[in-house]
């Protein structure tokens, strides 16, 4: 069976090990992200990119169950999809963006 285009860049899992520099001793994580296509790519981040990574995911995932619920809630109410897509755009707005390339303007 082949993949769809689509399935070539939709995600299907990421993985991630710890491991140590055999030439500097320092602890460093292979990280991992595969493609329902079969595609990987991978790399290598320190802990602390890890650790920072992991709590921005943490917060991501927090706040997409209380946008959910929130949405939920504003149906309930009746409000119209334009008044309730403009209200959760302007609370993610509000929210601190997630920067994952340092490089590029992140923290």
């Amino acid at each position: 069976m082949t993949a769809s285009k689509e399935d070539e860049h939709r995600l299907r899992s990421i993985q991630i090990e710890s491991a140590v520099s055999a030439f500097t001793g320092e602890p460093f994580c292979l990280v991992a992200a595969f493609t329902q296509g079969g595609r990987r790519i991978g790399g290598q981040l320190g802990p602390a990119e890890v650790r920072a990574l992991a709590l921005a995911w943490l917060e991501a995932a927090a706040a997409a169950e209380y946008d959910a619920a929130l949405v939920a809630q504003l149906r309930e109410a009746r409000v119209s999809d334009e008044v309730v897509g403009s209200f959760i755009h302007g609370l993610r707005e509000r929210r601190r963006p997630l920067e994952l390339d340092p490089e590029e303007g992140g923290k």
